[in-house]
């Protein structure tokens, strides 16, 4: 994108992202700052694993932070809204999700706890959620939270304070305030660095990421990088009950043999899903392919 208007964020990475209203609301992160920018240690912590390493003039730190800037893709601006209330400590890789006007984050380096913090999107006031109930997904960091209801989110896999790649799922009810953990099929796959996106009839659908986790350690820092062990695998997860309507749809298309010629007599519109749904079904390899929780 061309010319600018406003001051963009500083660099930075494993930060995440809201879109609401035709902007984008970025939080958090890990990247370095210069010392005169470095004047609020409450929204950046400095890594002590790293060095400061020196600019054109002023040294640069590299840490995290818990910054929220807003890009207006419209008129190409950059703003940094003032926010109210208790803000999440700095942070990267954390999980985040949007419901209607409220930007969610959970857990996150540097201390991988299992926080919840939602920001008002119109506001711009914090609050940190207090989960009401036990028990509680361990701390964990690079898992994903993605919508399951207008209420629910729904948290998959990760990295645990222990370094084990996780492969549970837990529901959080935003209303009620906590969690409940979900059974499912894709407890042999642990993943981290994977995406999750919101499908329909409240399926979570996960696509890639990586089952292991390695550190490489040199003399100056440790670095964080993925393994070979990289996955192209999708996983859905069933997070609510199915209509009659997709039960129908999904038992014709586990029949296709029995019942192709009978879908040839209902509407093109019904053809249409139902053909969709008999591909599905062919393509799959096991059927534990698709959860149901």
């Amino acid at each position: 994108m061309g010319a600018r208007a406003g001051a963009p964020p500083s660099p930075r990475d494993r930060h995440s992202c809201w879109a609401y209203t035709d902007r984008l609301i970025y939080f958090g992160g890990y990247g370095c700052k210069t010392a005169s920018e470095v004047n609020d240690f409450k929204s950046f912590t400095v890594d002590e694993a790293s060095w400061p390493t020196a600019g054109d003039v002023l040294f640069r730190f590299w840490g995290w932070n818990n910054e929220v800037h807003v890009f207006e893709p419209d008129s190409a601006t950059w703003t940094e809204p003032r926010t109210q209330g208790q803000p999440p400590e700095p942070r990267s890789s954390h999980a985040s999700a949007c419901l209607d006007s409220r930007g969610y984050i959970c857990g996150g380096l540097e201390r991988q706890t299992i926080d919840i913090h939602c920001l008002d999107l119109v506001t711009w006031t914090w609050t940190h959620i207090d989960p009401v109930s036990v028990p509680l997904p361990m701390g964990r960091s690079l898992h994903t939270l993605t919508p399951s209801s207008p209420s629910t989110l729904f948290l998959f896999g990760g990295l645990s304070t222990s370094g084990q790649v996780l492969s549970d799922g837990w529901e959080f009810d935003t209303v009620k305030g906590d969690w409940r953990q979900r059974q499912h099929l894709h407890t042999d796959k642990p993943r981290l660095w994977h995406s999750a996106a919101q499908g329909k009839d409240g399926e979570v659908v996960v696509f890639g990421g990586s089952r292991d986790y390695v550190l490489v350690t040199d003399s100056v820092m440790v670095l964080r990088s993925p393994s070979q062990s990289h996955c192209d695998d999708v996983l859905v997860f069933q997070t609510q009950p199915y209509s009659l309507s997709r039960l129908c749809e999904d038992c014709i298309g586990k029949h296709v043999c029995a019942l192709e010629e009978q879908v040839l007599n209902l509407p093109a519109r019904i053809q249409l899903t139902l053909q969709k749904r008999m591909t599905y079904f062919r393509t799959r390899v096991k059927p534990e392919q698709s959860s149901v929780m």
